[in-house]
């Protein structure tokens, strides 16, 4: 007699009733191991691993449990088209190693794309669920994902296999409690759509032609372990290969998808979306904000939690190109339609639908009137607060003007932290965030060149900076950020698969803008603030001028401040602290004042001289021990020691190397001059600054603020007013620098005219094209000072830069150096009279334009003609603004500025006006306008 079957024996141990699972398991776990040792060698290996994974495969197809097969084909899939292009990519590598563009290795990739994208949509149109949807996310991604994913996936926005009309049938009458025939008059049995989550009928319900959703039956256990699925194979993606880690993704995305499940919840979005939408096209009539959208309407006698009845809206999908073209729909107007629509819903209402893709966005066209978009499926949307609405619009605006500063300020606040680690990364951030931004228009395969050209720059990039690499320059991932990305992405993927190129950033700018500025009508003038402290006829006038030069785009916000023989005659701020807000600049704003700051990092120094603790002709280390540079105390402050590009290497690489004083000062120490000291005078940008106040805090055995607040701003009453580094890095009363470099390339164009495209200044106006044309931060951050708006580098002791002035306090400090160091008003000595006399000393060492301006003891000297004896002395800051005094008149003046330009056109036209008005000789530095716009812009690039 035969023994007992195979089934008697499950029967006997029931724990072999699971021994496909067993089985498959232990292939699926071979082929794991061996995928290993796959990617270390090749031969026999990787063979043996698809064997091993083939036969976990085709033991799975023998169902055992329903979701723990879904689960297993998941990864099977995953584990495939991983392997399958790991290998592709050493193959690739092996047999074109100098031309991964060339016909062949891209054949080769088409190949390994067809079959993968195939394999993908079989596996979500099997599984259905939510693979449905991310199929559909994928589809719109043709700005990303090569062609034959979109041709391959786009059949998931609506060719899901529908469910069977008694599922359906059955789910409505248990949601209404009577027969499908009494609640719709008509009810067709073919679907219009079936989506991951619900399918959609066309039905009559009192005569009119209504859609019905109607939620899949027990879809919500599927979508929670779909969800379990997706979060582990991202977060084995992320471990494989780090540069694709999805997680904040998911993990947002696994938070608001259960929402779609509740039909109740998406009618009440679709109601609040339309509200809001209908108020904004009702209201803005702004062209760059304007725009037109359809909504569907809601039932709300036939809507519960898994049945949504809605009006039946006669429309085409938006990515039926043959459709679009047969009916002449106008593609850019539509897309912008669309685009404006996303960008009323984030940036005024701070509410948006996060699920964008094309199949949930019909055409609907009239004869004689413009296609209007209408706008489906509310079940995936986003609510952000003011504060990050903010943070997005800033990001916007940073992006559209290469703000380093703003563009890190507006990543902290809408979550993002960074590791400020090295420079790359804050190029890098600038260059990602222009990518989010990007334009549309090419599809992936268009594209393939100019990303093998970018990739290989990155690798550049990245090998220049190795404290960088395998770092995730992200730290914090807010969930915001998330969907914002993820709808900007998919309108533009919409975008690109329409081929309507749009200029996206300028599409966002008018929305970013309307909403810092808090009001619809952005092209309304700001209002010009003014506070006018000392009333007289040159306040007055100063103020006409301020406000013309605001009118002409020349100036954001300024303060000025004027004393004449110990008397204040005039003391006025005006415009604005930022070019975004209507935050009015008051005599107390401080400014960032630039290279303005080195007059009172010399003064400490003289003070030092004063008291005896050194003096200008000794040679630095005699104080300084480990100072390695043979140069002396006078060099440096004529910078004519050879150490202008002392820390410069160092900077380039990591920007924020100069918020670390003790390794600035460590720097200065060890390097080592240029050119020999005292033969020739080089401007020393920033390295003047940290050897000047590392000899303060050397000879005088104190910080270097405390000495200055002490010795100097103490004195002068101006401590609050005149600090080198924040104190209060929150302080509010700060004007951003503003720098439009874009815009300034252009004006200086039309300037300068042809005159400009030869010689010298033609190559410096290339640079400059170049610069204005590449994100700025490619030619380093130093090219860009909107840098010193980031909250690190404001509170940083910067001695040569990094200043933070009211004009009053600068203008003061001026005045007591134009009444030989006494303080006006008091009898108060802040400086000997013969060290105030050494400042407008002209260096013996030849330097170009010294006839107009050169270097005296650590400030700059402008005369008013070729024999002088007593020069205008000072210092002025990049981007215009400047302190100084005339010693003959006993004039001196305070000018802060926060829009910087090229040519220090706004700070020239005010100081000149001020030396007319007063009837003094004009300084030939600021004679020659179109000579010094030249030479400015030399010096700028």
């Amino acid at each position: 007699m035969a023994g007992p079957g195979f089934g008697s024996r499950i029967r006997r141990w029931p724990v072999l009733k699971y021994w496909r699972f067993f089985l498959s398991m232990g292939a699926f776990l071979a082929g794991l191991a061996l995928l290993v040792a796959g990617l270390v060698g090749y031969g026999v290996l990787p063979v043996l691993m698809l064997l091993f994974i083939s036969a976990g495969a085709f033991l799975l197809s023998y169902r055992t449990n329903s979701l723990l097969r879904r689960r297993l084909t998941v990864y099977k899939n995953s584990l495939l088209a991983f392997v399958d292009y790991k290998l592709l990519r050493r193959r690739t590598k092996r047999l074109f190693p100098d031309n991964d563009n060339c016909p062949e290795c891209l054949e080769m990739w088409d190949q390994v794309n067809t079959r993968n994208a195939k394999r993908a949509y079989e596996m979500f149109v099997s599984l259905e669920g939510l693979w449905i949807k991310a199929g559909q996310y994928l589809s719109s991604r043709a700005d990303v994902l090569p062609d034959v994913y979109i041709d391959t996936l786009s059949k998931c926005q609506d060719e899901v296999p529908s469910k069977d009309l008694d599922d359906i049938r059955e789910t409505v009458e248990s949601e209404f409690g009577r027969p499908l025939s009494s609640v719709f008059e008509w009810f067709d049995p073919k679907p219009l759509a079936c989506a991951s989550i619900a399918q959609v009928h066309r039905a009559s319900f009192r005569g009119e032609d209504v859609v019905v959703k109607v939620q899949h039956k027990a879809i919500k256990e599927v979508i929670e372990q779909d969800l379990e699925n997706l979060r582990r194979i991202v977060s084995w993606f992320a471990w494989a290969e780090p540069d694709f880690d999805f997680r904040p993704l998911m993990n947002e995305w696994s938070k608001e998808v259960p929402y779609e499940l509740d039909f109740i919840h998406e009618a009440e979005n679709l109601r609040r979306v339309e509200r809001e939408s209908l108020e904004a096209m009702r209201s803005r009539k702004d062209i760059g904000m304007s725009f037109k959208a359809i909504f569907p309407q809601v039932y709300d006698e036939l809507l519960t939690e898994k049945v949504l009845v809605m009006n039946y809206i006669d429309g085409f999908k938006v990515s039926d190109i043959k459709e679009l073209d047969a009916r002449k729909v106008d593609r850019v107007a539509l897309i912008q339609d669309i685009a404006r629509a996303y960008g009323n819903q984030i940036f005024r209402f701070g509410f948006f639908n996060a699920d964008p893709h094309p199949g949930n966005i019909l055409v609907v066209t009239e004869k004689g009137k413009k296609a209007t978009p209408a706008l489906l499926d509310f079940g995936l949307t986003k609510e952000i607060d003011e504060k990050t609405q903010r943070g997005f619009s800033k990001l916007v605006l940073a992006a559209a003007d290469g703000d380093i500063s703003m563009l890190l300020n507006s990543l902290d606040d809408v979550g993002v932290k960074l590791n400020f680690n090295s420079q790359i990364i804050a190029q890098e951030s600038l260059k990602m965030t222009k990518f989010f931004f990007r334009d549309s228009g090419k599809r992936r395969n268009e594209q393939r060149k100019e990303n093998a050209s970018r990739n290989q720059k990155q690798r550049e990039i990245k090998l220049q900076d190795d404290e960088s690499l395998g770092r995730n320059p992200v730290d914090a991932f807010p969930e915001s950020l998330v969907f914002f990305q993820r709808t900007i992405f998919l309108i533009r993927g919409l975008a690109t698969l329409l081929e309507v190129h749009l200029p996206y950033l300028d599409l966002l700018v008018p929305f970013a803008k309307s909403n810092l500025r808090g009001t619809l009508q952005i092209d309304k003038p700001f209002r010009f603030p003014q506070t006018i402290e000392v009333r007289s006829r040159l306040s007055e006038n100063l103020v006409k001028l301020v406000a013309k030069l605001e009118r002409d785009s020349s100036l954001t916000g300024c303060q000025i401040v004027v004393w004449q023989n110990g008397q204040l005659l005039a003391d006025i701020a005006c415009g604005r602290r930022d070019k975004f807000t209507e935050n009015a600049v008051t005599p107390s704003t401080l400014f960032n004042v630039y290279s303005c700051t080195k007059a009172l990092t010399a003064l400490a120094l003289h003070r030092c001289v004063e008291m005896g603790l050194l003096n200008y002709g000794d040679y630095i280390h005699e104080h300084w021990p480990g100072f390695r540079a043979q140069c002396t105390v006078e060099q440096v402050l004529r910078h004519t020691s050879g150490l202008q590009n002392a820390g410069v290497e160092a900077i380039e690489k990591n920007f924020f190397v100069v918020c670390d004083w003790d390794r600035m000062i460590r720097l200065m120490e060890e390097a080592e001059p240029k050119t020999a000291p005292g033969s020739e005078q080089s401007y020393h940008y920033l390295s003047f600054g940290w050897i000047i106040g590392g000899l303060v805090e050397k000879v005088s055995k104190t910080p270097f603020r405390e000495f200055v607040r002490r010795e100097i701003t103490g004195p002068l009453g101006v401590e609050d007013e005149m600090q080198i580094g924040l104190e209060d890095p929150m302080n509010k009363n700060l004007a951003m620098v503003c720098f439009d470099l874009e815009g300034e390339k252009r004006r200086m164009m039309r300037k300068l005219g042809r005159a400009a495209l030869t010689g010298q200044l033609g190559k410096r106006m290339k640079d400059i094209h170049e610069l204005a044309n590449s994100d700025a931060a490619e030619k380093g951050l130093m090219s860009n000072p909107t840098m010193f708006n980031h909250m690190s580098v404001k509170e940083a002791a910067i001695p040569s830069a990094n200043g933070h002035f009211s004009a009053r306090a600068l203008a003061k400090l001026y005045a007591t150096l134009a009444n030989g160091g006494v303080i006006p008003g008091t009898s108060k000595r802040l400086l000997k009279a013969e060290t105030v006399a050494l400042l407008n000393s002209f260096s013996s060492v030849s330097r170009p334009n010294a006839r107009e301006a050169g270097y005296g003891l650590g400030l700059q000297v402008f005369r008013t003609g070729a024999d002088d004896p007593a020069p205008v002395f000072g210092h002025s800051g990049i981007g215009g603004s400047l302190g100084g005094c005339d010693p003959k008149s006993k004039t001196a003046f305070g000018l802060t500025l926060n829009q910087l330009s090229f040519d220090h056109r706004a700070g020239y036209e005010i100081i000149q006006f001020i030396y007319n008005a007063l009837g003094l000789q004009p300084l030939e530095a600021f004679n020659n306008r179109d000579k010094q716009q030249s030479n400015h812009l030399l010096a700028m690039t």
